[in-house]
This record gives C-alpha cells, structure tokens and sequence, in this order.
C-alpha cells in the first residue's frame, strides 16, 4: 500500500468536500503531481450516529464497516474519517481493516496539547451524540483539562440546531445559531473551543481567527494529520 488517502464521507456531504479542499490547500506543491492521491467514499446513507448513540435509531456500525472494506479494497494505504460522531465506532471500524484508520478525535487532543497549557478549560462544540458518549469528554480529561459543554437546552437550541440547518443548506441559518452556542462559551470565559462536529467546522471555517477565544478545528487538524503521515508539512 502507498500513499492513497481513503476518504470515508458522506456524513455530512459538504464537511467531507470542506476537508477534501482542506487537504489540497494545505499542500505545498507547484502542479498537480504534487499533491497527495485520494479515493473517496461519499455515502450519504450511512445511519444518523447520534441516534444511533442514544438508542433511537439503527447502528451505522455495519455500513461503516463495509465502506472501510470498499476504501481497503480501493488501495487505500491510510483512512480518514471527516465525521467526529462516527468515532464512537472506531475500534470496530479498525478492527475490519489492516489498513491504518487516523483517528480525528486522537489528532484533535494531540493539536489540544501542543498548544494549550495543560489545566485549560476546553469547550465542545459537536453534536448530541458526540457529547452524550464522551467523545471528546474522556480524553481531555485524561490529558489533563477540563471539558466545558453547555447545558442541553443551549446545545440543542444553538449548536444541534445550528449543525442541523449546514446539514440542510441553510448555511446563514446554522451560522447565525451555532455563532450565538460560541457567544455562550465565550459568555462564561471559554478561551479554547474544540470544533467537534465537521459541520460546525465547515461553518466556521472562514472566520477561524478570533481575538476573543481560539477555535481548534477538527477537520482542519485531521487534514494536517493526514498530511503528516506521509512525511509533508502543511502549509498552514
């Protein structure tokens, strides 16, 4: 296997195209031929994870087992996952491969502390089941911060709300409501805020840079990760 990046989308299809671009704008190349070769699997049909998690719907774990198979059979030579829910499958999903899956929730935390002191209050911006399933959570806390959510009636309003309306293309909808969830963080003297949903990240992604508080991109990292793994820097 080489370096043919296996791309597991669909959920949503427009956060996948958001990485896709994240990938290619990071990379420092003067033509095409420098850049990295990718295969990807855009599936929209893949089960909602988040109720799936709360026990309201079918588990995706099947359907993601299988596409992990087709990217393998494909020659992916490393897989990435631009969906932060779906993590909560990632032991099962590795565990049907012999190729190499990155986790986005590992690099996330990895970026977290290369960068935040270690003690730092970290909000989470992601979806229900995200946050019900202590995605984010548990790993924070072993690294030594300390998660910050909003109570579910803010989460649900702004931020479930907000990621529901980018999902249905009401981009300036989902902006305005996931910008009042990050005006709550910042309410409560936030510093940091982990992006943890890929949708949120498509939303916020032209205005990343903030005086008031640092936004950590998990589509944007999981591109760098990627990137990393074959030994490239990105350029940004």
């Amino acid at each position: 296997m080489g370096d043919l990046v296996g791309v597991l989308g669909g959920m949503g299809p427009a956060a996948t195209v958001d990485f896709l671009n994240k990938i290619i704008s990071l990379t420092e190349s003067p033509n095409d031929q420098g850049h990295l070769p990718v295969v990807a699997m855009i599936d929209p049909r893949i089960p909602d994870r988040s109720a799936a998690i709360r026990g309201e719907g079918p588990s995706p774990e099947p359907k993601l087992v299988s596409l992990i198979k087709k990217l393998e059979g494909a020659g992916a030579g490393v897989i990435v996952i631009p969906c932060n829910t779906s993590h909560y499958w990632y032991d099962a999903m590795s565990a049907a491969t012999s190729v190499p899956i990155l986790s986005m929730i590992q690099a996330t935390i990895e970026s977290i502390q290369a960068s935040v002191p270690v003690g730092a209050s970290v909000g989470i911006m992601a979806t229900e089941g995200t946050i019900g399933a202590n995605i984010y959570q548990k790993p924070l806390l072993a690294a030594g911060y300390v998660p910050q959510v909003l109570d579910l009636e803010r989460r649900v309003k702004f931020v479930e709300g907000g990621i529901r309306r980018v999902k249905a293309s009401d981009m300036p909808q989902g902006l305005k409501l996931l910008e009042a969830g990050l005006a709550q963080f910042i309410a409560e003297g936030c510093t940091h805020v982990i992006l943890g949903c890929t949708e949120v990240s498509l939303a916020f992604a032209e205005t990343l840079n903030r005086a008031e508080i640092t936004l950590h991109d998990s589509n944007l990292i999981l591109a760098r990760k990627t990137l990393r793994h074959f030994g490239r820097t990105p350029k940004y």
